[in-house]
């Protein structure tokens, strides 16, 4: 059996910088161990400059919407830029289909090894089929009126859920963020997660918070979403405003599902953070914040409050958004964002958010996300600056 052996400045195996340490590698990317480099005869080792790391994981990525890439304006804010794309639907489907197998080419060169896809049709479906890339798949369910929520419901089962299930059963309905779900709705989808036989597998992503309007439309029932909702002609006379922000509105509602990504925060509050603490330790779940920062400055020019988010120590991954919201889908480039920010961020901060956090947000921490023995997460070798990405295995 050919193995390689593999020496850099610094291995991160998923949790720590390790030094004076080799990676031992099958021919295939199965890692076979690590061990101290003092060990082993230099002549059988192969050193590299920079940082041996497990592949990345994207744990929040529309590889659909690739097509829109700078179709839509920065800074235009949530409900602007939601209304755009609602109105961009006149691409060819063959142009969407090159512009998916393009950003996905774009991807697995840039070191991602495992994605979280939000999916609103099947146009990812053929793409996925040989990828070498690892999918969950999120059918994102919509509809804000209480008496569509069957139809948008069944809608979103048959036509999206079904096919992408039956390739990859890796694939759940989900909510698309508290705004554009009603309650009705949201039951719809707590109890189809009673269905998934493996709990490992009740995996459920929102947007969350991702704009101020947001929690103005659930605390006082005012701003853009009323706008916006306006300009679609949908009645929601109906619509009281919880006086709670838009996560303590809607998150009770989703108390089947074992793991909770709540996405962007970018207007998330400490009160919020503590809310969702208190009922993940009730019901069980794990909650991982999903951060995509390329997107909130294309957005709406804000960064979530990662401070915040540190000191109250909640497990924190890492995504890209879509190329509708993104000059590119990059881990590393994320990564970058961050820096700039919170130039304090520590490098083993930030990789284990783009490796291991993101393997355990998506359920693939079996196989992904750690340079442990018998997994094969993917070898990349990164810069000192975290900047630069070369595919090893």
């Amino acid at each position: 059996m050919q193995e390689r052996k593999l020496k850099a400045d610094f291995i991160f195996d998923g949790q720590r910088l390790l030094k004076d340490t080799v990676l031992v590698l099958k021919a295939d990317g199965t890692v076979l161990d690590l061990v101290g480099a003092n060990t082993l005869d230099d002549t059988l080792v192969e050193s590299l400059d920079g940082i041996l790391s497990p592949g990345f994981v994207n744990a929040h990525c529309h590889l659909e919407l690739s097509h829109l890439k700078s179709a839509i304006e920065t800074g235009t804010g949530l409900p602007g830029f939601v209304s755009q794309v609602m109105r961009l639907r006149h691409f060819d489907k063959v142009e969407i289909l090159a512009a998916i197998a393009e950003a996905e080419t774009e991807m697995w060169q840039s070191g991602i090894q495992a994605v979280g896809d939000i999916c609103n049709t099947t146009d990812t479906l053929a793409q996925k089929q040989n990828s070498p890339i690892h999918y969950r798949n999120f059918i994102e369910c919509l509809g804000f009126l209480p008496e569509q929520a069957g139809a948008r419901f069944e809608y979103a089962r048959q036509k999206v859920w079904a096919p992408m299930f039956a390739q990859n059963p890796a694939t759940t309905l989900v909510p698309h963020a508290p705004y554009s779900v009603s309650g009705a709705l949201l039951g719809k989808i707590n109890e189809a997660l009673k269905d998934i036989p493996k709990a490992h597998d009740r995996i459920v992503t929102m947007h969350n918070q991702e704009s101020a309007p947001e929690n103005a439309f659930f605390q006082q029932g005012t701003g853009a979403f009323i706008d916006f909702y306006r300009q679609l002609g949908s009645d929601i006379s109906f619509y009281n405003p919880t006086g709670k922000t838009s996560l303590q509105s809607v998150l009770p509602y989703i108390t089947t599902a074992q793991v909770v990504l709540l996405v962007h925060n970018t207007f998330t509050s400490r009160v919020d953070v503590e809310f969702a603490c208190e009922q993940a330790a009730r019901l069980g779940q794990s909650i991982f914040y999903v951060l995509c920062p390329g997107a909130n400055l294309y957005i709406e020019k804000r960064l979530p409050d990662i401070t915040m988010l540190l000191e109250t120590g909640v497990p924190i991954a890492l995504g890209t958004d879509s190329l509708a919201s993104n000059h590119q889908l990059s881990i590393a480039r994320e990564m970058g964002y961050l820096l700039n920010a919170y130039p304090h961020l520590g490098k083993e901060q930030l990789l284990s958010w783009a490796t291991y956090n993101g393997a355990r947000a998506l359920g693939f921490e079996d196989k992904l996300g750690l340079l442990a023995t018998g997994k094969k997460p993917g070898i990349l070798l990164l810069s000192e600056g975290l900047d630069t990405v070369r595919r090893i295995a």
